[in-house]
């Protein structure tokens, strides 16, 4: 008997928790999780304790209040929104429009600056040596003739 009801009860909880997580997508999608969350803390407030008897305006105020920041929410989708798809228009639809330089922008040259390699002992094995390049590691093996190229890792540009 105890776990028929046990399991009733969290058929019902989940039940209410599904629907919850439902009407909270579409408040976030409709983009109105402030409004409807300072009505419901106002009504629980009007219901319990009788906060706005006789001072509805304040209540109000703050439905006006919420509204125009909900209203800024939506200017604000959908002004993202218009400029994500002006950037796709603006760009060039085939390789061979990408490809093409643009005659206003000079090409400027990258400055070549010396780099600095650092080099490391490898912990545990006598005789290997690693170096660190800006883009890549390069292993090598120390012997009497000097050192011995093994591999080569370059660095992911991520």
């Amino acid at each position: 008997m105890i776990t028929l009801l046990t399991t009733i009860l969290k058929s019902i909880f989940s039940g209410i928790k599904f629907c919850c997580k439902v009407v909270y997508q579409i408040l976030k999608w409709l983009r109105i999780r402030l409004l409807a969350l300072y009505l419901v803390v106002c009504g629980i407030l009007q219901l319990a304790f009788h906060v706005f008897d006789g001072k509805t305006f304040v209540f109000w105020i703050g439905v006006a209040v919420c509204g125009c920041i909900t209203l800024m929410a939506w200017v604000l989708y959908v002004r993202r929104k218009f400029a994500k798809s002006k950037v796709k228009r603006d760009r060039p639809h085939t390789e061979e429009a990408a490809k093409e330089p643009q005659e206003s922008e000079p090409v400027k040259e990258k400055k070549k600056v010396k780099e600095r390699v650092k080099y490391y002992n490898v912990a545990g094995r006598e005789g290997y040596v690693f170096a660190e390049y800006n883009d890549r590691y390069e292993l090598y093996f120390e012997d009497d003739g000097g050192l011995t190229l093994v591999r080569t890792d370059y660095k992911n540009e991520n």
